[in-house]
């Protein structure tokens, strides 16, 4: 597998611009993306970054290759960040993450973001597996990758806080590209409930 750091993807109307290439006034716009208090609080990392470790961040990112960075547009405007990370991301395994611009949260953006980054990994890329780690309280999150195909591997706990673990199979991707999937996403939650604590007592962890 291999990720040109240099290469701008682009797939049905969105575009994936590696950190590597941006500019300094770009750089500073996600850093103001990610220490915004409504981003931030759903990092495993919740403290504020400052602007000398983000540019040390982004210049290291040019010699790794378990970690990938882009600045995602949609019809030429920012509208978030994507990563991937992983010892696997090689033999296409890897955990990807993403959040939108402060600007356009609830505005049923992000939906159609997660659609389209799984369709880059698994359809573009060739990843096999994507892993994930939703924080307990994210419900919708959780709902919103279940509602793709995912399952529930297990319960961590980090810093004192717990994470439920996934994964996407490539073989189980649903694509709603011909649907109107934030109707689909309604008619999913309505219909597949999903109970924190059930999850926890099942993989015997505790509220």
């Amino acid at each position: 597998m291999k990720i040109d750091r240099y290469k701008i993807y682009t797939l049905d109307g969105y575009t994936y611009e590696n950190f590597v290439s941006l500019d300094r006034k770009e750089l500073e716009m996600i850093l103001t993306w990610r220490n915004h208090a409504e981003i931030r609080k759903w990092m495993m990392n919740t403290a504020p970054i400052t602007l000398e470790d983000h540019l040390a961040y982004v210049e290291s990112l040019k010699q790794r290759d378990d970690a990938y960075y882009w600045l995602v547009r949609r019809g030429g405007i920012p509208v978030g960040v994507l990563n991937i990370m992983g010892e696997g991301i090689q033999e296409g395994i890897g955990e990807p993450g993403f959040y939108l611009a402060p600007e356009v949260l609830n505005r049923g953006q992000g939906i159609l973001l997660l659609q389209n980054y799984k369709k880059l990994f698994l359809n573009i890329l060739d990843f096999e597996i994507l892993l994930g780690h939703n924080y307990v309280e994210n419900v919708n999150a959780l709902q919103l990758s279940l509602f793709f195909g995912a399952k529930i591997d297990g319960v961590i706990e980090k810093s004192g806080r717990k994470y439920i673990s996934i994964s996407l199979r490539k073989e189980n991707f649903k694509d709603f590209r011909n649907e109107n999937i934030v109707l689909s996403f309604v008619r999913y939650k309505r219909n597949n409930p999903v109970s924190i604590s059930d999850i926890l007592l099942k993989y015997n962890c505790h509220e």
